[in-house]
């Protein structure tokens, strides 16, 4: 019995050295990554201003390209730290409003060079959220709209209210989702059968958000027709001091049925 135990602590501490071994590569790579990733970003904005100061329509394409690179980059960075949120998040009263505004405005050069149109209503509703992590989700369902839009596309925001929550509904007017694919869009790579015609897909951007979401206690699902659009709601708990602020009884979500 002796003998036993003295080989099961030699097992067990032969194993935590090897853990401790992977969780400190784990750790150094993460670091590394958040380094490489704050470099990049020196040069990316240095050839954006560059270009600012020299327009043209030549110009107007690199910054496009400015603009998804940079979207990868963020996707680098955003997905080295899903696995530990709450190290970095800061959760503050805003609204869906500036939400918006902010994903809107960091993403405005790929929307206008793209003729997609933006409409928005009623996002004066009050929430609590992480700007920085919400300016990265809403952004990737944008970069998906316009991904897969088609002819004359309409992004529209719109926010929901019901008795325990506020709803932004993120909406467009593109290809839509083939009903086969859409149970299975959170999944990190899958790219459906959209993505392979697109030939341009990761799988990250919806793994990414739903991944996020989890973390930051915000619901996220997804409606769809194929060939009629998509629709992507972001559910925000609502804190009992701001019910009477909100409609109550509201539906929550949007009714493609009607697209």
């Amino acid at each position: 019995g002796k003998l036993l135990c003295a080989v099961e602590k030699q097992t067990e501490k032969a194993m935590n050295d090897e853990l401790a071994v992977y969780r400190r590569e784990a750790k150094e790579y993460r670091e590394y990554v958040d380094s490489w990733v704050h470099e990049i970003k020196t040069p990316i904005s240095a050839c954006r201003l560059i270009l600012e100061n020299n327009p043209g329509h030549l110009s107007q394409s690199l910054e496009q390209d400015f603009a998804r690179i940079e979207n990868y980059v963020d996707q680098v960075l955003f997905y080295a730290r899903s696995g530990g949120v709450e190290k970095d998040y800061v959760l503050k009263q805003t609204t869906l409003k500036a939400l918006t505004a902010s994903a809107l405005k960091k993403n405005a050069s790929l929307l206008i060079g793209s003729s997609v149109k933006v409409e928005t209503s009623d996002l004066a509703y009050p929430v609590f959220a992480d700007a920085k992590w919400m300016d990265f989700i809403i952004g990737q369902i944008l970069i998906n709209a316009v991904k897969y839009r088609r002819e004359n596309p309409v992004v529209s925001f719109s926010g929901i209210a019901g008795a325990n929550s506020v709803t932004l509904v993120i909406e467009d007017n593109g290809i839509g989702i083939p009903r086969r694919d859409l149970g299975r869009v959170f999944e990190k790579g899958f790219t459906g059968a959209n993505g392979r015609l697109s030939g341009r897909a990761t799988g990250l951007g919806l793994y990414l958000c739903k991944r996020l979401c989890d973390k930051l206690n915000v619901g996220i699902s997804i409606a769809s027709l194929e060939g009629s659009g998509t629709a992507v709601s972001l559910v925000f708990p609502v804190s009992g001091m701001y019910a009477p602020a909100v409609k109550a009884g509201a539906p929550v979500g949007p009714d493609l049925t009607k697209t």
